[in-house]
């Protein structure tokens, strides 16, 4: 599974982005943010269970797992500020993949450890110990692809899951990382010879859209996108503008990440 090596590679709209593990050699994150956000109620939390996941039977645990838990609301607390994030209903594979990491608090010791600027900012992942505690104790596996193109696209603040390109025609989603987009604006010119080199057809919101605020949409119908930055948009911009190594594009100062479902 590329999710156990060292090193894993995705195309994320061209630019060969490469994920390390939690062994890599960047500083582990010790202390994380808490929120601020005092007007926003936190959902109630049951016994958390859900059945060990692999490729397998990711379908069907996660399936169960998103009928059982039907919030929509996530809470991304960094150190650069807070993100209220919806996610999609129809996208329920996705939506419980990334709940049932919330809940684990997964996402607790990981920090946004890919930035793109004018692309995306990446989370999920780094070496503290922790992360490869809470992925054993996951499972190693892949999500089902869920592409709803063109009722969902790539605009700024989407919430999209990232792969790996090679040997994956059913463009299937790694499981522990997802993106922001941050993206940059396109002329309805570029867009329309965009359009025709990739094959997709861009609606009229979505000319207006990406023309007026921005977004990736090289990256359409090729990733599954779950979810939006419903309040935040600016922290993206804080993110996408910090300091990062030039060798692998992670932040020179850590961006950490806290998460919890909220019920507004």
């Amino acid at each position: 599974m590329i999710i156990t090596m060292p090193l894993r590679y995705f195309w994320l709209g061209g630019l060969a982005l490469t994920l390390w593990a939690c062994n890599s050699g960047t500083p582990s994150t010790t202390e994380q943010t808490t929120s601020t956000t005092d007007s926003t109620e936190v959902a109630d939390e049951e016994e958390f269970k859900i059945e060990k996941l692999s490729t397998k039977n990711a379908r069907e645990v996660l399936g169960k797992f998103a009928k059982k838990h039907p919030e929509t609301l996530v809470l991304v607390s960094t150190s650069m500020g807070d993100m209220k994030i919806k996610l999609y209903e129809d996208t329920p594979l996705h939506r419980a993949n990334f709940l049932q990491l919330v809940k684990r608090g997964y996402y607790n010791f990981t920090v946004f450890h890919r930035v793109v600027k004018g692309l995306a900012i990446q989370g999920g992942n780094n070496d503290d110990p922790m992360v490869k505690k809470k992925r054993k104790e996951t499972g190693s596996y892949l999500v089902p692809a869920e592409i709803m193109f063109p009722k969902y696209f790539h605009k700024k603040g989407a919430l999209g899951s990232p792969r790996q390109e090679e040997n994956n025609p059913d463009k299937l989603s790694t499981p522990f990382e997802f993106y922001i987009v941050e993206g940059t604006k396109m002329s309805p010119g570029q867009l329309n010879m965009l359009g025709i080199q990739n094959q997709v057809q861009f609606t009229p919101e979505q000319i207006q859209y990406y023309s007026t605020i921005g977004g990736a949409p090289h990256l359409d119908n090729k990733y599954t996108v779950f979810g939006e930055v419903i309040e935040g948009l600016e922290v993206i911009d804080k993110i996408a503008n910090v300091k990062i190594d030039a060798k692998d594009s992670w932040p020179l100062e850590d961006v950490t990440i806290t998460m919890k479902v909220i019920k507004k």
